[in-house]
């Protein structure tokens, strides 16, 4: 189960520590908006830009949502704490996610379990 957060709330979270990209999805940002009810919001960090929502999944994993200005349009990306680290863990969560955000696994553009030495 996913509960909305603001990107102000997560940034503020103890536990979500780093983030680190560990999915991208066929998905645009619009989607989480308009299907499941999310605020997006502009922000930006170290990298550049972008905008972005943010969950809490089952109340224990903070998740955040972003599209960043230089990525692909049409996507965005997932990112989990740091201390989410095992490949296995990681893939659990991102279909949690999937099944939550009401997608098909075909959304899934790349995920960490394709290239776990990252």
């Amino acid at each position: 189960m996913i509960t909305n957060l603001s990107l102000n709330d997560l940034s503020k979270r103890g536990d979500a520590g780093d983030l680190i990209p560990q999915a991208v999805l066929n998905t645009p940002l619009s989607y989480f908006a308009t299907k499941l009810g999310m605020e997006i919001e502009e922000d930006t960090d170290d990298l550049d830009q972008f905008r972005g929502a943010a969950v809490l999944l089952d109340d224990t994993y903070p998740v955040a949502i972003r599209h960043y200005n230089r990525h692909p349009p049409d996507t965005v990306t997932l990112y989990l704490p740091s201390d989410v680290r095992r490949v296995d863990e990681v893939t659990t969560i991102i279909r949690l996610l999937i099944e939550d955000f009401q997608l098909k696994e075909s959304a899934i553009r790349w995920e960490r379990a394709q290239d776990p030495a990252l």
